[in-house]
């Protein structure tokens, strides 16, 4: 284990043309130092996953209800609500995506036989929404 964790930093170092001293504070790093930064990393992109996913559903939400309330106002340009729909259910169906790779993300740092259960529920729960809506919603764009 130690001669591949050598032989690894050493190629990283030599690839990388990384300084001695850098090289040398890798060398250093534990095992134990090193996951944990990975744990932190995983988790920090999961969170940042998981905030764009809720900021595209927010953003979709707030142009739907414009637009909703734009069928109720005397213009020469309107949207169909089923375009509303399709609009709004790509949205979901993006945020969707987003969030079951957050969830994949969180799981994959040592899991639990608890933690993969329950990605699975979710995995299952959130492909068949999405499948649904896809469904769905070229259905409604076949019909536009």
């Amino acid at each position: 284990m130690v001669l591949v964790k050598n032989s690894t930093l050493f190629l990283h170092c030599a690839l990388k043309s990384l300084t001695k001293q850098t090289c040398q504070v890798l060398k250093n790093l534990s095992s134990d130092t090193m996951e944990e930064i990975a744990k932190q990393v995983t988790i920090n992109v999961s969170h940042a996953v998981e905030i764009l996913a809720a900021i595209i559903i927010g953003i979709a939400v707030i142009k739907t209800l414009l637009n909703y309330v734009s069928l109720f106002k005397p213009s020469a340009q309107k949207i169909t609500k089923e375009e509303i729909r399709v609009q709004f259910g790509s949205s979901v169906a993006v945020s969707l995506e987003l969030l079951l790779g957050a969830d994949v993300l969180a799981t994959a740092i040592a899991p639990s036989w608890n933690d993969i259960g329950k990605l699975a529920a979710i995995a299952v729960l959130r492909t068949a929404l999405n499948y649904f809506l896809e469904k769905e919603l070229k259905h409604i764009h076949s019909k536009i």
